[in-house]
């Protein structure tokens, strides 16, 4: 999970924050190589004391300066339009889970087990847990399991978002929306809703605790 000062990008912990994490490292090298060359050439310019008062045109210059950029962006869209495809196909899903947004509360659907998860008050947190962060019932997933989240909304839009997982799925009303997803191991993660949904937003935190495939059925019990 994130904490205070982070500079860099929460920790991964599945196969969708391993590609959202090389994602991001291309990008940045494109944005640093680019910035580096329009540094040099603004220097060169500012430096020179060569003025030439008759360049009305150049053909070739405006010829690189199209066809470049052009490069780079294809250089950039390859990776993102591969990883987009990857991240919505999976096969051989094993569990699908079906998180409900409400006013401000979350449902989920696990195993055929309904039930409700709410922010703990302040008032009722025990020493050491996080306030505004931690719920009475966490989202219970197993790791190495393929599985197929169903995100909806009951009332207006919400969006399912933990960052360490690299899942952010709104919850349209009306609609369900999927994503797919497979957790590198065991963990608590934390999250919530990540669209304005009215005066508590920030009073629906999601938690997802990650267990062992085989302990999944104790949680239900």
């Amino acid at each position: 999970m994130g904490f205070s000062g982070q500079i860099g990008m929460s920790e991964s912990f599945s196969n969708s924050m391993d590609g959202i994490r090389f994602l991001w490292d291309h990008v940045l090298a494109g944005c640093v190589g680019v910035g580096l060359f329009v540094f040099f050439m603004l220097a060169s310019v500012l430096m020179s004391k060569n003025i030439n008062l008759y360049l009305w045109s150049a053909n070739k210059i405006e010829f690189w300066w199209t066809l470049v950029p052009a490069f780079i962006l294809f250089f950039l869209a390859i990776p993102s339009l591969h990883f987009l495809y990857l991240n919505n196909q999976m096969g051989g899903v094993m569990l699908d889970v079906k998180v409900i947004g409400h006013q401000w509360y979350w449902a989920f659907e696990v195993l055929g087990y309904e039930y409700d998860s709410f922010m703990i008050m302040d008032s009722d947190l025990e020493f050491g847990e996080r306030r505004l962060m931690e719920v009475d019932n966490p989202l219970v997933i197993p790791f190495k399991t393929p599985l197929r989240f169903l995100v909806t909304g009951a009332d207006v839009i919400h969006s399912w978002f933990i960052p360490s997982l690299g899942l952010k799925v709104d919850g349209v009303p009306g609609r369900s929306n999927a994503s797919f997803l497979e957790v590198n191991g065991p963990g608590t993660f934390y999250g919530g809703c990540a669209e304005m949904c009215g005066v508590h937003h920030s009073h629906m935190p999601g938690v997802t605790e990650v267990v062992h495939p085989m302990d999944l059925g104790y949680f239900f019990l």
